[in-house]
């Protein structure tokens, strides 16, 4: 007789064992791993109304700790100028000129000169608008033209050797342009008048403005023949520039003030038209 045995509590199953997969082999070109992604850029903040203009206050900040100074030169180094009714016959035959054309004359016609006719019609507008019993007004015109020549080769010369440079070159030309006989230097004629435009042109030139330096050279030969010899450095520095098609640029902004003052002043124009 068989013994009766109860059952046997379920027993755990027994793991089964399930081959491993091998690992995949190293391959001999390993991909390159992907590079690393910046985190995205947050924008900057919106500019501040005032922080915009910042570099620019920084560039005029030597202009107007300079200007002043330059202001102050001028007028004492000019101020000996409203002494005297005239300093020499150059002032004295523009008046003249002035006077005739504040009259209704016209210029080559009724009144001659060997000289072009830019300061004439300076002095005409001045006693247009001044009167004509004194010549303060254009002396005035004398002192600001001055000061630009020192601002202009002040601006020059910082451009090319610094900041000290450009101070040293507006100061000394205030100082020297003085320095010769009075009835020249302070005299409101045409020397005073002929470097601003000289000086500008030379200006323009070195920054590449070839239509703007023309019509500088236009302007001091407008005011006396010789400011055309400013033409020379002008083309200098067109040449080291590299040359090319701006030489156009620079002929058609030297002629074409030229020859509209040649067809206003036609004498003949003027003489058929009355």
């Amino acid at each position: 007789m068989r013994d009766q045995h109860p059952p046997a509590a379920d027993a755990p199953a027994a793991p089964t064992l399930t081959p491993e997969r091998p690992a995949p082999a190293a391959s001999p070109h390993p991909r390159p791993s992907c590079p690393h992604r910046a985190p995205p850029r947050t924008p900057p903040p919106p500019a501040r109304p005032g922080q915009a203009a910042a570099p620019r206050t920084r560039g005029l900040a030597p202009w107007l700790r300079l200007l002043p100074g330059l202001a102050l030169v001028a007028c004492a180094t000019r101020l000996p100028s409203f002494r005297l009714p005239l300093w020499n016959p150059d002032e004295g035959f523009l008046a003249t000129q002035a006077r005739l054309l504040a009259d209704g004359g016209t210029l080559y016609l009724d009144v001659v000169d060997r000289k072009p006719p830019l300061l004439p019609w300076l002095y005409e507008g001045a006693f247009t608008l001044w009167g004509d019993t004194s010549l303060t007004p254009v002396r005035v015109f004398a002192v600001l033209a001055q000061l630009a020549t020192a601002v202009l080769v002040a601006s020059l010369a910082r451009r090319r050797w610094g900041s000290a440079a450009g101070r040293t070159a507006g100061l000394l030309h205030l100082l020297l342009c003085v320095g010769l006989n009075p009835e020249d230097t302070q005299a409101a004629a045409f020397a005073v008048f002929l470097l601003p435009a000289t000086v500008a042109a030379l200006w323009c030139a070195d920054r590449r403005h070839w239509g703007a330096a023309g019509a500088a050279v236009a302007t001091a030969f407008l005011v006396k023949q010789t400011g055309a010899v400013v033409l020379l450095p002008v083309l200098l520095l067109w040449w080291r520039a590299g040359g090319g098609r701006e030489l156009g640029r620079l002929a058609l902004g030297a002629a074409l003030p030229v020859l509209a003052a040649a067809l206003v002043t036609d004498p003949a124009a003027s003489s058929s038209g009355r």
